[in-house]
């Protein structure tokens, strides 16, 4: 995905939470709440052990409910799509092999399944919501462990 601007910061967001929390082991970490809306892709994914191998998903149908999901995983207070708001980032403050990388592997197969997704206001809505919810999450952690030895 190296042709979407913005990419590769937001998996550097997401690598940078992680890193703060210490690269939790399997089991560890705090996953995601599942809901009906929860892509079923997700499921398939975990069950394969989170292989590199993307998963066949529906565009539409997964489109859809990873949308509808991203907004139910929200907390209450933040404005979804708006970037706005401030709180405790609930459910969403989720790090782990099923956590943040869920919403991440769903925009990604989305993307592999029709590149055409990147000019897809849904699609566009939800990457600039992720880029924020994550920097915001980074933000509320703190440096990662090694930044902070180096600083030291």
């Amino acid at each position: 995905m190296e042709d979407v601007p913005g990419w590769a910061q937001l998996v550097d967001m997401w690598f940078e939470l992680e890193e703060t929390a210490g690269f939790l082991d399997v089991g560890k970490g705090k996953g995601l709440p599942t809901s009906k809306d929860c892509p079923k892709a997700v499921a398939t994914w975990i069950q394969n052990g989170q292989s590199n191998k993307p998963v066949e998903i529906d565009t539409d149908m997964h489109g859809l409910n990873l949308m509808r999901w991203w907004k139910a995983l929200n907390p209450s207070w933040c404005k979804v799509y708006q970037q706005e708001g401030e709180g405790d980032w609930g459910s969403l403050n989720a790090s782990g092999h099923n956590g943040l990388l869920s919403i991440l592997a769903c925009m990604h197969w989305w993307y592999l399944a029709d590149k055409s997704v990147r000019s897809d206001v849904g699609w566009q809505m939800l990457f600039t919501d992720a880029q924020w919810v994550l920097g915001c999450l980074v933000k509320e952690a703190g440096e990662p462990q090694r930044k902070k030895s180096k600083n030291n």
